[in-house]
């Protein structure tokens, strides 16, 4: 069975692209716009993670991590971000077991790739 991974960026192309990567590397991956569009991904696509931008419009990474700890439990949620100020937010959700982990986007790739090569799908 293949990871199925949801990822979240309000740069469409951003998104895209790291879905279309996460494929290439075996992974069945769906890209999300907004913190709205990723929960109407995940109730029908169910991922077993979400990689999201930590700012977005509207409801933003870490509100969306919440509602994915209420609504997906077992989905591992790792936020992403350049921007430095939200780091705060995200360390206190990871406190609360929102966010599984932070990455900044400048290494984005590689961490992401090592830390989802320990997720396996139930069965």
């Amino acid at each position: 069975m293949l990871t199925r991974v949801l990822v979240v960026d309000s740069e469409m192309t951003v998104a895209d692209a790291g879905a279309m990567l996460l494929g290439v590397r075996g992974y069945k991956a769906r890209a999300a716009y907004s913190a709205e569009h990723a929960i109407a991904e995940a109730k029908e696509f169910q991922p077993h993670a979400l990689i999201s931008d930590a700012v977005l419009p509207g409801k933003d990474g870490v509100e969306l991590a919440a509602w994915f700890a209420q609504n997906f439990p077992k989905c591992k949620v790792f936020l992403i971000s350049f921007n430095p100020s939200v780091r705060f937010r995200v360390e206190e959700s990871i406190r609360c077991g929102h966010v599984h982990a932070f990455i900044s986007k400048r290494e984005a790739l590689p961490g992401l790739i090592d830390i989802l090569a320990t997720i396996t799908p139930e069965k």
